[in-house]
């Protein structure tokens, strides 16, 4: 005996609804792409301004990526976010320490590198080197 018309038919949009709610909860909780992943130092940076001058004030930054997660410790502060994709680059809302830096100088550039960070468009691997770069920044980050 086979099923009524309007039983296929709904039993077939419920399989249907459940794979794509599957598939969507699959991609929320995509991984970082191993090659993104560990720890990397700043080493270069620029924005609309120009030069962040790490050399001259010996401000550092470091990122350690995990498989969903970055966790930053900042030129004064620390910043953590859920990634979301890395190229395009998207943080999920974090949470971040908002302690001033001692030196004025150091907090225009901390504020300059988080904003750089957040409102990065692209993040990949060129050379060795960890490159996230937006509209008009560039950061650059080497393995530790």
């Amino acid at each position: 005996m086979t099923q009524p018309r309007r039983k296929r038919a709904t039993t077939a949009v419920v399989a249907i609804t459940a794979a794509a709610a599957l598939v969507l909860g699959l991609s929320a909780c995509a991984s970082v792409p191993a090659y993104v992943r560990g720890e990397w130092v700043l080493v270069e940076a620029r924005d609309a301004a120009g030069d962040l001058g790490l050399d001259a004030t010996g401000a550092s930054a470091t990122l350690i990526i995990d498989r969903t997660r970055l966790d930053v410790t900042s030129i004064c502060n620390t910043i953590g976010a859920d990634i979301e994709s890395v190229d395009p680059w998207r943080l999920d809302e974090g949470t971040a320490t908002e302690q001033a830096c001692v030196d004025p100088v150091l907090n225009d550039l901390n504020a300059r590198f988080t904003t750089a960070l957040i409102d990065a468009d692209h993040a990949r691997v060129e050379g060795g080197e960890l490159v996230i770069v937006g509209e008009d920044s560039r950061l650059a980050f080497a393995p530790r």
